[in-house]
């Protein structure tokens, strides 16, 4: 081979290079978007679900509903509130605040 057909190889090579990079990289920037919602989706999820499994509890205790929700690397923030009528509690309200997104989970207490 000589120092035209390497010179040659190798420019092509860069050329391909460069055209495969461009053609993957909307394709990787979708997939890591879809990761991110999929991830963001999975942690709604789980925090509304834990949330009503420990509202439906007899000896309901929501330190152990935050202690369990601690590991949601996207959860940003939460607010617990009850809801009473005639001074007894028939259901919690979570305000949370998931990856920028505002998310109220109700779940009832039992008796």
């Amino acid at each position: 081979m000589t120092f035209i057909e390497t010179l040659g190889a190798v420019l092509i090579l860069a050329l391909f290079f460069a055209g495969f990079s461009q053609v993957f990289l909307p394709a990787y920037t979708a997939w890591h978007g879809a990761m991110f919602d999929l991830r963001t989706a999975k942690s709604i999820q789980f925090v509304a679900e834990s949330f009503r499994k420990e509202c439906a509890k007899t000896d309901r205790n929501t330190e152990n509903w935050k202690k369990a929700v601690s590991v949601v690397r996207e959860l940003e923030d939460y607010e617990i509130t009850e809801l009473k009528q005639g001074g007894i509690v028939l259901a919690l309200k979570a305000v949370c605040i998931i990856s920028g997104e505002r998310l109220e989970i109700i779940g009832l207490c039992s008796p």
